[in-house]
């Protein structure tokens, strides 16, 4: 079975660097790794044609559009046709040296399968108390066992791991694997997201298991670390935009309630307050729904541009 890795990047060649050094550790390499740089420097560039990873059969592709979803659709369109399996890698990825093997072995043993998502170390996962309390007001859960999405288009992440591999609503676009038919059947990531594409990954995924049930899996022993580097997020205000309006999409295209979704939001906003400690937070959610309010019959009928909202200083606002 051969493999493709799509890893998109934005002005980050360190970790790029870091993230192609652990790949050439793999006991079985990739037969193809694609480069989809979004960034105005040629660092990255230059970094992937060095001879050190010739053995990568590296492809870089350079993005004037700051996208991460749309980078990842480049990455599935550059794709070689005879690649077997499609892995998303973030650049700021530590992966184990024999993942590539137990991914084709998970596909073996299970035929059904469409893709999946694997066990996901990060700085996020770790238990508090108030991440406890946060859970259960979004999910009524206080630990929660699979990856799922909530009625109100919260995607939730396993806090209980486990050693058995689980079917899983949807996966997480730091790393995950399809098979290539979902691809070959036409299934894209939503390429109006900007930027972070914040829940791109749960689109894409969410639509694949509606489509065919149970063919996605949580598969814990494939491990990876995230190392989620904070020059790569975009600013509170445009991530808090993001949270809010692409959460709506979600729960509006997927037939979710609207009811469970402005209790979601309620719980964000609350958070939100005691993390940033500002109350221009308040102001955010304000702004949302005074928009609303204001172009509902637009929303309604698709005819909108969230991505003027999301990304107000970038456009024209009359």
């Amino acid at each position: 079975m051969k493999t493709t890795i799509i890893i998109p990047t934005l002005n980050r060649p360190t970790e790029v660097e870091t993230t192609l050094n652990f790949l050439l550790q793999s006991d079985n390499l990739p037969n193809q790794v694609i480069i989809i740089d979004q960034s105005d420097s040629t660092k990255t560039k230059e970094l992937v044609e060095k001879e050190t990873y010739k053995d990568l059969h590296v492809l870089y592709i350079s993005s004037e559009i700051k996208s991460s979803a749309l980078a990842r659709n480049i990455g599935i369109e550059k794709r070689n046709k005879d690649s077997d399996i499609i892995i998303f890698l973030d650049d700021d990825v530590q992966v184990e040296e024999n993942f590539i093997s137990q991914i084709k072995n998970f596909f073996k043993e299970n035929k059904q399968a469409k893709g999946g998502v694997a066990n996901i170390e990060t700085p996020s996962r770790k238990t508090t108390l108030s991440k406890k309390i946060w859970l259960f007001l979004l999910t009524g859960k206080v630990n929660t066992t699979k990856f799922f999405v909530s009625k109100g288009g919260f995607n939730a992440l396993p806090m209980k791991v486990g050693e058995k591999v689980k079917v899983a609503e949807r996966t997480s676009g730091c790393w995950m694997f399809f098979y290539k038919s979902v691809f070959e059947q036409g299934f894209r990531f939503e390429k109006q997201f900007m930027k972070y594409s914040l829940m791109e990954d749960c689109f894409l995924s969410y639509e694949i298991q509606k489509k065919y049930p149970n063919s996605l899996f949580f598969v814990p022993n494939i491990k990876m670390v995230h190392c989620e580097t904070p020059t790569a997020r975009i600013a509170n205000k445009q991530k808090i935009y993001q949270n809010i309006i692409h959460r709506y999409y979600f729960i509006k295209k997927f037939n979710k309630s609207f009811f469970c979704y402005s209790w979601t939001m309620f719980v964000f906003s609350i958070f939100d307050l005691l993390q940033y400690k500002s109350r221009k937070i308040l102001q955010y959610y304000y702004e949302w729904i005074k928009y609303v309010l204001q172009h509902k019959k637009d929303i309604w009928e698709e005819k909108f541009n969230f991505n003027s909202f999301i990304f107000w200083e970038d456009f024209d606002k009359s």
